[in-house]
């Protein structure tokens, strides 16, 4: 039973599981694991409702407040800030169905049992604090509280383990992949979102989002504005990749043999022999004036900043070890898009095979040309320059077969 079984009692029940599971998650996981459900009740009477906030929210804090940065404002049309929520919409019902899938294929491989029904119970009540924290983008002096919307990682962390039946010990090391995997998939969902959301205004709001429904077992396509779309049928090999990030996390995990024979454990470079592959002067007149290194997430990354009179340039190179498996969400996506404008163009697209993102401002002479090789590591420019060409030149400093040997 769902909390929308009985439509008059439906607000009623959602508020109800929303207060249990943020404000007695010990006490209300265990009645989520008990509590019959399916996949479709699941989205109807909860995800589709909660993950609505946010975009909804967003739309109206657009429309009535506008944007603002370092001087600058901006106030969206109605229709373009009502085709912008809908694709954030649409966006968030896809990561639930990934997150959710995620959970259940690595489940086997943390010791624990394989329930496509539990794994969207977990993915989709963990994720309420999330949802509900988008109601504080309503009004600009609250969005900062939209930060508290990370207790939905604490929710994953108690409700994990209990409805998927991983062994204690295995348990915080599944946690944390599925932790990396969601971190990972809100960067790729809104990196989707910002290379789309450009398009908007030109897309009608009835048009831009439509659901075509498979047979059977079968969730169908989506189709996205601006001729892009999530095939699902896909999704679910691309989530069978996600072994390389779980040995990344626990390489002492559970699972299949057969299948682990021959992929050791992805592990990033070192931070020195990337920052080493940063030049000291780039095609252009730029001069190296810092270098800089880190590590995340078990990737590794090194950026240097370039100076040529006024213009000023970075150069970065990143390897994402094991979390490069996710790229292949890319493809799923079917990400290509193509926008110009008198000034300047935003194009995203596989170049020779490569995922890569061209941006350029004639006016500001900003832009941003990035490649991701291998589908690991990604070599980016951005800055003020004087042609978008300064952007390519300085990309192809560093040649990809050098890149490709540091595995």
């Amino acid at each position: 039973m769902t909390v929308l079984d009985h439509p008059p009692a439906a607000f009623a029940g959602i508020v109800a599981r929303i207060k249990a599971i943020l404000l007695s998650p010990l006490t209300e996981w265990p009645k989520i694991e008990a509590e019959p459900a399916t996949i479709g009740g699941l989205y109807t009477g909860y995800i589709l409702i909660l993950a609505a906030i946010r975009p909804v929210c967003s739309a109206i804090h657009g429309i009535v407040f506008g944007y603002g940065f370092a001087g600058f404002s901006y106030r969206p049309s109605v229709g373009s800030a009502l085709s912008t929520a809908i694709l954030q919409y649409v966006l968030a019902l896809a990561g639930v169905f990934v997150l959710a899938l995620v959970i259940d294929v690595l489940a086997p491989r943390f010791g624990g049992q394989s329930n496509r029904v539990q794994a969207f119970k977990v993915a989709a009540y963990s994720s309420t604090a999330a949802w509900v924290a988008g109601i504080f983008s309503l009004l600009p002096w609250l969005g900062v509280l939209g930060i508290l919307g990370l207790y939905s990682l604490y929710l994953l962390y108690l409700g994990l383990p209990r409805l998927m039946k991983a062994p204690e010990a295995k348990a915080l090391g599944y946690t944390a992949t599925v932790i990396v995997v969601a971190v990972v998939l809100y960067l790729v969902l809104g990196f989707i979102g910002g290379r789309l959301a450009g398009f908007g205004a030109s897309v009608p709001p009835e048009r831009a989002a439509t659901a075509t429904q498979g047979s059977a077992g079968s969730a169908g396509t989506i189709d996205l504005p601006n001729g892009a779309h999530l095939d699902m049928g896909k999704l679910q090999s691309a989530v069978n990749q996600l072994g390389a990030v779980a040995k990344q996390i626990d390489p002492s995990q559970s699972g299949n043999k057969s299948t682990d024979a021959g992929a050791p454990p992805v592990k990033a470079v070192s931070t020195d022999s990337l920052k080493a592959l940063l030049p000291a002067s780039l095609p252009g007149g730029f001069s190296r004036t810092e270098l800089s290194s880190g590590t995340a997430f078990g990737g590794a990354g090194a950026e240097a900043t370039y100076q040529s009179g006024s213009n000023t340039l970075k150069l970065s190179v990143t390897d994402l070890a094991a979390a490069g498996s996710l790229a292949s969400l890319a493809g799923v996506f079917g990400i290509e898009s193509d926008h110009e404008t008198a000034t300047g163009f935003d194009k995203v697209a596989r170049v020779n095979g490569q995922l890569t993102v061209q941006q350029y401002d004639r006016q500001s002479h900003a832009g941003k040309y990035s490649v991701l090789i291998d589908d690991r590591f990604m070599i980016g420019a951005e800055g003020t320059v004087g042609s978008f060409d300064d952007l390519k030149s300085a990309v192809a400093t560093i040649a990809p077969e050098r890149v490709l040997a540091l595995r």
